[in-house]
């Protein structure tokens, strides 16, 4: 039966998480997970801006390469953002997957979620109004911990301990085990179900 490396992507203009899962007949195995941050050069804003996007891009695709991924799920930007320069940040993180999409051969394909597609996926989606009062930052740091608990009760440090080390990268790659594990919970529609029927050789590629 055939197995597959495949890749879960929390994309970043800063950081980009990348959790990478060997799919085989009976499992799917996570074997490797990172957060790309590359160096910025201090020059100018707009040249720290260009070199990062060639490194993210650069960085990424190695990783990838590395790891043998032949699919993935990413978790785009949502676009909604609190400062011009945030939007910015978002929309070259936005072109730097686009370019890592169409650049590189992802043969078994890939496919994009929303940060609302997977919080409803993985049962985490507040209830509109439902937290009014907290700030900005304390629903962020809610919902990261919801994300990183739920991939801990997948893989908990039995089954995978080498996540990055300190906090502020390793949530980035919770993030992206996350993206996978709500593609898990797609429906029979989507590229996790066409893969898991070729794994246990349901139908052919």
């Amino acid at each position: 039966m055939p197995t597959f490396n495949v890749a879960g992507i929390d994309v970043g203009f800063r950081k980009t998480g990348i959790a990478v899962f060997v799919m085989t007949p009976d499992e799917d195995r996570l074997i490797a997970a990172t957060t790309i941050c590359p160096d910025e050069p201090g020059k100018s804003v707009l040249y720290r801006d260009v070199h990062s996007c060639w490194a993210m891009l650069e960085e990424t695709a190695r990783f990838l390469q590395k790891h043998s991924v032949q699919a993935l799920f990413l978790e785009f930007p949502s676009g909604g953002s609190q400062s011009g320069r945030a939007a910015r940040c978002m929309g070259m993180a936005t072109g730097i997957s686009a370019a890592l999409l169409n650049d590189y051969d992802w043969d078994l394909g890939f496919e994009v979620f929303t940060p609302a597609k997977i919080e409803t996926l993985l049962g985490i989606k507040a209830k509109p109004g439902s937290k009014a009062a907290l700030s900005k930052g304390n629903k962020r740091a809610e919902k990261k911990e919801a994300l990183k608990r739920i991939v801990l009760e997948k893989y908990p440090d039995d089954r995978f301990s080498a996540w990055p080390s300190t906090k502020a990268l390793a949530e980035d790659a919770y993030d992206a085990a996350a993206a996978f594990v709500a593609a898990r919970l797609s429906d029979r529609e989507g590229l996790y179900y066409r893969l898991r029927l070729l794994c246990e050789g349901t139908v052919d590629k």
